[in-house]
């Protein structure tokens, strides 16, 4: 959440964002997740596991569509966030739907029904390095919270 000076009036308001970012969900994702049998990857299970290894991505990991999203971590953050409270995704596979890293690796189900379930949120096991140590420092910080002198507003 920002803590700095408040925002100017240019800036859209959250409620107006969110419902945006829903309806851009609802129009482009959803009926992505309605397509045909013929337009699903197919594949064997153990390539569909997440980074960790332990959670399937999907209940059918022979049979779904793969849709990759990029964006600025606050809109993912808060799409989550919607999808879990507006459209009654679940979210049970993760701890808790905070701040988004940066590159952060979220993974979503979305079932041919328009439901879907979170089943990653801002993973960032892919920094490490190869012997499994810390291989990029993540910074907990916001440059929206930072003044031109490094202090914190």
């Amino acid at each position: 959440m920002r803590t700095g000076k408040p925002h100017p009036p240019s800036v859209e308001p959250i409620d107006v964002f969110i419902t945006r970012l829903l309806r851009w969900w609802d129009t482009t994702i959803t009926p992505l997740s309605q397509n045909s049998e013929s337009d699903k990857v197919h594949s064997t299970s153990e390539s569909f596991l997440s980074p960790e290894g332990s959670v399937p991505i999907t209940e059918d990991p022979n049979a779904f569509i793969q849709i990759l999203v990029i964006g600025h971590g606050a809109s993912l953050a808060n799409l989550m966030k919607a999808l879990v409270s507006q459209r009654n995704f679940d979210a049970s596979d993760v701890r808790e739907l905070g701040r988004m890293h940066n590159t952060g690796v979220s993974i979503v189900e979305v079932h041919e029904d328009g439901s879907g379930r979170i089943r990653q949120y801002s993973g960032v096991d892919h920094l490490q390095n190869d012997e499994g140590g810390e291989g990029v420092q993540i910074s907990s910080g916001n440059a929206d919270d930072v003044d031109r002198t490094g202090a914190q507003c």
